[in-house]
């Protein structure tokens, strides 16, 4: 059970690749984290009310304050929580606040940080690192490595996904030497070949090939060990994925497919994707389609594209084809398939994402990629896997 629910978290921050990444080791909130680092409506005063609420309201009203301050994010309303948090006591509290911050990007967060990850609450420790992953600033380097060795647990796992966001390099050697010791949990090494392949340091090449190769890893240890192999592009390594292509598993596919793409120096990388997006796989799929992002223009893709459009029951596939052309109009048939499921598909979500690139309407993301292999919304601008 714990491996299951750690699928969810370990691929919701990957890799700037927008891998798998997720929250890899963290709960993912419940909305998704917003885009911009203020509110349309902002005032230069807090809500007295709500400063009223943390300075005597039980914790369910402080939380239900955090939700109010959600909805309107007034700027001066998050100043204020930010500013509140060195102050607070309970634990539940700290956590809204934190998950605040996940989900709104905005730089009081720092703030909050600072504090946060001194706390002695084990939750409340881990939710801070796992923040700093969406913050990142070298300055959390030294805190973390001087706090590393008495970590464990989903802690651990959340200061090395840090660490990888930060890009660390001081850290190269200790995760190395915990990877090697097979001392640590499946989820921390998960973390640790996210580290290397986020930083790409060519200390952790071996222990990415071997996990991306042994069978007798736990799952999320091997996908993991294939994406991290985008880090390392070479001819041998691309032999390692031909073989990896070889075996034919869905979800090892799609990793490769995912990091293909870093290998066209090494061989005909376009002819596997376009064979992965007509996979019966919708994870394959859905990679192959995010890979032919820069070959969309040429008359074979866009007419495999097409028919994937009209043909295929995956929303998030639907959705990734339709996002391609979210900077370059579509034109031709291309345009009119995109303009009909703006006119009449049977899903909100679809019809509003293609209005907007027709331009008659606003956005609806399509999902990130860690969202369509989790199905759960992803909550930094975060994974793998």
């Amino acid at each position: 059970m714990r491996n299951i629910i750690l699928f969810t978290f370990l691929f919701t921050t990957i890799i700037n690749f927008e891998v798998f990444a997720e929250s890899p080791t963290n709960e993912a909130p419940s909305t998704p984290i917003s885009e911009t680092n203020t509110s349309s409506v902002s005032s230069s005063l807090a809500n007295a009310e709500y400063e009223k609420a943390f300075k005597y309201g039980t914790p369910t009203q402080k939380i239900a304050t955090i939700a109010k301050i959600k909805r309107t994010k007034n700027e001066a309303d998050i100043t204020m929580i930010a500013n509140h948090y060195p102050e607070e006591m309970n634990n539940r509290v700290k956590s809204e606040i934190i998950n605040f911050f996940k989900q709104n990007k905005n730089d009081n967060a720092k703030m909050v940080i600072e504090y946060a990850i001194k706390d002695e609450n084990d939750s409340v420790r881990k939710d801070a690192y796992y923040l700093c992953s969406i913050y990142p600033d070298i300055k959390y380097e030294v805190p973390i490595m001087a706090e590393i060795t008495n970590a464990s647990g989903l802690v651990l796992d959340s200061m090395v996904n840090a660490l990888g966001a930060i890009k660390s390099e001081i850290a190269a050697d200790y995760l190395l030497e915990q990877y090697t010791n097979n001392t640590i949990g499946s989820s921390t090494k998960v973390e640790i070949l996210r580290y290397f392949s986020e930083t790409k340091n060519t200390k952790g090449e071996d222990i990415c090939k071997n996990a991306a190769q042994n069978a007798g890893e736990p799952a999320l240890v091997r996908y993991m060990g294939v994406v991290a192999l985008g880090a390392y592009p070479s001819a041998e390594n691309y032999e390692i994925l031909q073989k990896l292509l070889a075996e034919d598993l869905p979800e090892i596919t799609a990793r490769v497919i995912y990091v293909l793409p870093e290998y066209s120096a090494y061989g005909d990388v376009k002819k596997d994707i376009i064979e992965a997006a007509k996979n019966d796989s919708d994870s394959v799929r859905l990679y192959a389609i995010k890979a032919l992002s820069d070959y969309k223009s040429e008359p074979e893709i866009e007419e495999l594209l097409l028919y994937r459009l009209k043909n295929d029951n995956s929303e998030a596939i639907t959705s990734e084809i339709i996002s391609l052309y979210k900077d370059s109009a579509p034109t031709g048939n291309m345009y009119e398939a995109i303009k009909k499921l703006a006119d009449s598909s049977a899903s909100d979500k679809i019809k509003n994402l293609a209005k907007s690139v027709i331009g008659e309407g606003k956005s609806s993301s399509a999902p990130t990629i860690e969202e369509s292999l989790t199905g759960v919304k992803n909550d930094s601008a975060d994974t793998t896997n």
